[in-house]
């Protein structure tokens, strides 16, 4: 059961409610299979981003721009994901690219999910050697002018939300 969409726009709806310990997420023609309690459960073990990196572009990261609504972060923090926590690499899975347009700051990232990439007609998809979706990629269409999004099978049970964003510059 899912709702029919009447306008162009694409959008992003949970199939199921997200109580459960895992749930179905349906992003524009792509249907996520998520282990909400799996991904709590890894995110709790983390450290903030603020405890790999103190520099003031990490900081404002996990201080203001985690914060804004938007609708990728949405969707992780439905997921189970703790925004705040990053695994350890990059330092923290987190880079900053500095200033891409006048009063912009791009960041460049990724959020592990646990669960599987479902069906899908996208025809950004990539399939691997066992006819699975291995890849899908999101564009400004999905997401918003700001955000750039592609989701990876990086194990069995496991995606990456590697992701590209530009937000306001405090400076």
């Amino acid at each position: 059961m899912g709702l029919i969409n009447k306008s162009s726009k694409p959008f992003t709806q949970e199939v199921e409610p997200p109580a459960l310990d895992s749930c179905k997420f349906q992003i524009g023609q792509v249907r996520l299979h998520i282990d909400i309690k799996k991904t709590r459960e890894f995110y709790a073990r983390l450290p903030k981003i603020s405890e790999n990196c103190t520099c003031s572009d990490c900081m404002y990261f996990e201080t203001e721009v985690i914060h804004r609504t938007n609708k990728l972060f949405d969707l992780l923090k439905k997921m189970g994901v703790d925004l705040s926590r990053q695994p350890n690499i990059n330092p923290d899975g987190l880079c900053c690219v500095g200033n891409t347009k006048q009063d912009k700051i791009g960041y460049l990232g990724y959020y592990f999910v646990y669960g599987k990439v479902g069906k899908t007609s996208k025809s950004t998809k990539i399939v691997n050697v066992e006819n699975q979706v291995s890849e899908v990629s999101f564009n400004d269409a999905e997401f918003g002018k700001h955000i750039q999004l592609t989701i990876k099978q990086v194990e069995k049970d496991k995606l990456s939300f590697d992701f590209y964003i530009e937000v306001a510059n405090p400076i």
